[in-house]
């Protein structure tokens, strides 16, 4: 498998996760964080992590505000994404941990289901049957296949933030470790896994996911946090049980990191748009914790 694809697996996984009940905010990516014992202003950008080329964007004063910054925070350090031999010490980690196989998880009809599927991408059973099938999800989907980013065909904003940063000689750092996002792969059933990889196959299939990712683009472009949260809590249940370990925990764990580092210097903060919204989401979060959270724009 390709640098490009290992790239892909970590920064397009978040995009699948979950949110649940929503604030009313206004229709806005781009946000001005401050706390009131605070001299300097961060900012919050919420991202989709991977758009066909001729939808990416920055909204307006985007760059204009990361140029105000001295470090740019993203959801893991992209640059050790990007790293060969970080890649390859996490070769075993993207392994089901406990040895077992897609086989063992599911029923044969199903598992001839996903079988089929991606023997017709080119990739045999044998590579990819012990990999834990959340990572496979990323590659259930016809739209989001990872060499479009090699032919330009989608982007990352995660990539071209980090590009951005590189040439304004900003630091890059992660909010959290990639082994970190790893580990919550093994805090959810490999079986529950598994289902889940065979509904997005079925959905691939009868063109309901290109749909939903195409609505969810259109909500992202029309800046719109409230649609794009309740898109994605309407239209996907399956893992809501895992809420709290997928997305909400994380959100907390990140309230601290952002006021300690802020505190220190001005950052500019690029995660997933999903993070953003609702009671537990981290706009809500920040003005709890005595933060004033505006809408640049």
């Amino acid at each position: 498998m390709t640098q490009s694809k290992f790239t892909y697996f970590f920064i397009a996984f978040i995009f699948f996760l979950r949110v649940n009940a929503q604030d009313t905010l206004t229709h806005n990516l781009l946000w001005e964080i401050k706390h009131p014992n605070q001299k300097q202003s961060s900012y919050l950008f919420g991202t989709i992590h991977l758009i066909p080329t001729e939808d990416f964007f920055y909204p307006k004063n985007t760059l204009e505000k990361m140029s105000l910054c001295e470090k740019v925070f993203f959801e893991v350090d992209v640059e050790k994404m990007n790293d060969m031999s970080t890649i390859l010490t996490l070769m075993d980690k993207i392994m089901m941990s406990d040895g077992s196989s897609l086989q063992d998880h599911l029923e044969e009809n199903k598992y001839q289901t996903i079988k089929n599927y991606f023997e017709k991408l080119g990739l045999p059973m044998m590579f990819v049957d012990r990999i834990k099938p959340m990572f496979l999800e990323i590659l259930a989907n016809p739209e989001m296949n990872p060499e479009d980013l090699k032919n330009n065909k989608l982007k990352s904003y995660e990539m071209e933030l980090a590009t951005e940063a590189k040439t304004r000689k900003l630091k890059i750092d992660g909010l959290e470790t990639i082994d970190y996002q790893i580990s919550i792969f093994d805090s959810i059933p490999y079986k529950k896994q598994a289902e889940q990889l065979y509904q997005s196959i079925q959905s691939s299939a009868s063109g309901d996911y290109a749909s939903e990712l195409k609505k969810l683009t259109n909500y992202f472009k029309a800046q719109n946090l409230n649609a794009l949260t309740q898109s994605i809590e309407d239209e996907d249940q399956s893992m809501a049980e895992h809420l709290d370990l997928l997305l909400n925990n994380r959100n907390s764990n990140w309230i601290p990191i952002i006021e300690k580092v802020t505190a220190a210097k001005p950052c500019f903060f690029a995660v997933g748009a999903g993070h953003l919204g609702g009671s537990k989401g981290l706009i809500s979060l920040l003005k709890k914790n005595g933060f004033i959270v505006t809408p640049v724009n």
